[in-house]
């Protein structure tokens, strides 16, 4: 079977398959198999637009907020990139090459992904737990556990953002509809969304027509430009200022922690 038949998860599999671990810090090894996973669906590529904004705001999460916030509407909003992230000519591109795909998805990864998965790490990497076992215990297992840096509040802030995301895209029935959401999302991102964005969409009479609008492909595409712009930054922001102060909590009862060594 050649290269492009097979996945990335598989290609990736196949490079790292007899690594060693990356640390001792069960949260850092989790934290890095979780930035393996958002690297490969990048080189697998996505269905639609839509799909690229929900890898994005996995991506703002698995690398703690380090990425610019311009960076998102950046990417969504370059036609260039689209097609490559989709394989197939997107708004003006008549025409995207195999190899002008790949070039453009392995870029994503070195320029942008690469240096904000070592900004993540090096935020992270002392403020991880070491573990040590007795007889009540036993040292957590990165594979089997569910929250990114194996942080609770982290996973709570992902399902904000996914959902958060996914209700914009939608569309709303109703200008009030619109408000409520705007109110949760501005405490989703912890107030980094501001309040005057939500604002000055609703008095804004042609962005409110888009974002109430659920049928017209054209008001669902401001709607995904609407979020590159405004949404995303607001939980890139959040993931940055929480990954620093959310706890860490291993997913068993029996394990101590120690104290983080410098």
């Amino acid at each position: 079977m050649s290269e492009a038949a097979l996945s990335a998860h598989s290609r990736v599999a196949d490079a790292l398959g007899d690594a060693p671990p990356v640390s001792d810090r069960p949260a850092l090894a989790k934290l890095s198999a979780d930035q393996i996973n958002v690297f490969s669906a990048l080189l697998d590529g996505f269905d639609d637009r839509c799909a690229i904004l929900t890898w994005m705001q996995a991506v703002s999460i698995q690398t703690l907020g380090q990425l610019d916030d311009d960076w998102f509407p950046r990417l969504a909003c370059d036609a260039d990139v689209v097609s490559a992230l989709l394989g197939a000519p997107w708004g003006p591109i008549e025409a995207v090459s195999p190899g002008r795909i790949r070039e453009i998805r392995l870029g994503i990864a070195a320029k942008d992904l690469l240096p904000a998965t070592q900004a993540a790490n090096r935020e992270f990497r002392w403020t991880a737990s070491d573990y040590h076992t007795d007889e009540q215990g036993e040292t957590p297992d990165p594979t089997k556990q569910r929250h990114p840096g194996m942080r609770p509040g982290m996973s709570l802030l992902d399902d904000a953002g996914a959902w958060t995301l996914s209700r914009l895209l939608d569309g709303f029935d109703e200008p009030e509809a619109f408000l409520i959401w705007g109110q949760y999302a501005v405490s989703a991102t912890y107030s980094e969304l501001e309040s005057s964005t939500i604002e000055d969409a609703y008095f804004d009479l042609e962005v409110r027509a888009r974002l109430t609008d659920k049928t017209s492909a054209r008001a669902r595409f401001f709607r995904e430009s609407w979020a590159a712009e405004y949404l995303l930054p607001g939980f890139n922001k959040a993931a940055a200022r929480l990954a620093a102060r959310t706890t860490e909590v291993p997913e068993t009862h029996a394990t101590k922690p120690t104290t983080p060594r410098g």
